[in-house]
This record gives C-alpha cells, sequence and structure tokens, in this order.
C-alpha cells in the first residue's frame, strides 16, 4: 500500500470514491483505482548501472592515485556500487536510466496483475474496469473486461 499523503490528501480521496461511484451508478461499469508508487523496483537496472559504477570509480581510482593494488580497486569499486545504489534509492534519479517501453511493460503488467489479483475480472456482467496509477512513472493504464 502506498502512503498517499504527499500526493493525495483526504479530499482528493473523497472526489475520486464520489466520481467513481458516480460512474458506477450510471453505467454497468464497476470500477477500481490502484495508486502505485511504482510497478518495479527495476532491480535488473540497478545491478547494471552499480556494476558501470564499480568500474568507473576503479578506473578513477587507478588514474586519480597512481595505485594499482587489488585492495584499493576492490574498496574504490565496493564505494562506486554503494554510490549507484543509493542514487538508485531516488526516483527522479532511476527514471533517467529507464527508457519508456520498460516502464510501459512494467505498468502493463503490474495493471494486468492488479486486474486479476483484485477479482475485477469476476463481475456479474464482466464490466470489471481497473484504472491503474503508477507514481514514479508517471503512466495510467485502464483495463477493462469483455463486457
Amino acid at each position: 500500500m502506498v502512503k498517499l499523503g504527499y500526493v493525495l490528501n483526504d479530499n482528493d480521496v473523497r472526489e475520486i470514491k464520489e466520481a467513481v461511484s458516480s460512474v458506477e451508478k450510471s453505467t454497468a461499469g464497476e470500477i477500481a483505482v490502484v495508486i502505485s508508487g511504482r510497478s518495479s523496483r527495476y532491480v535488473t537496472v540497478e545491478l547494471i548501472y552499480s556494476i558501470l559504477s564499480a568500474y568507473v570509480f576503479a578506473f578513477l581510482y587507478h588514474f586519480l592515485f597512481s595505485r594499482t593494488g587489488i585492495m584499493g580497486l576492490f574498496i574504490s569499486s565496493f564505494i562506486g556500487i554503494l554510490f549507484c545504489f543509493a542514487l538508485m534509492s531516488f526516483n527522479r534519479i532511476k527514471r533517467l536510466f529507464l527508457s519508456r517501453d520498460m516502464m510501459s511493460k512494467k505498468v502493463h503488467d503490474r495493471a494486468f496483475l492488479g486486474f486479476y489479483k483484485h477479482g475485477i475480472y469476476k463481475t456479474r456482467h464482466k464490466t470489471g474496469i481497473i484504472i491503474y496509477i503508477s507514481l514514479m512513472e508517471r503512466m495510467v493504464v485502464v483495463i477493462g473486461d469483455e463486457g
């Protein structure tokens, strides 16, 4: 569950509920709104850039200090990995390293997962609709059942 206090206040949540309720009264659709902080941790991206960061820090250590000691290279590589993981904890920075296609795929995957996880496909007339909002990726996906 995402803490939405920094994005939505109580009034915003109430307005969303009222809007969904209003639409549900005038249509056969049963709507669920899911708001997620992010659709994936993107661990692969974190690992790839951490490894590259380790090489960069080792390279800098070697040329700045003109030393080739294995311990210095190991420590500088380790610092590079920690530095990159620390940077990747900020969503704004992580977004710089993610392709639009990768984010879109993850958001769509999570939306479909939410569609089934929340049982939206089990509506009486197959009129379930999920509005999936992913904050980090800044994407919205709407999935409707066949009804």
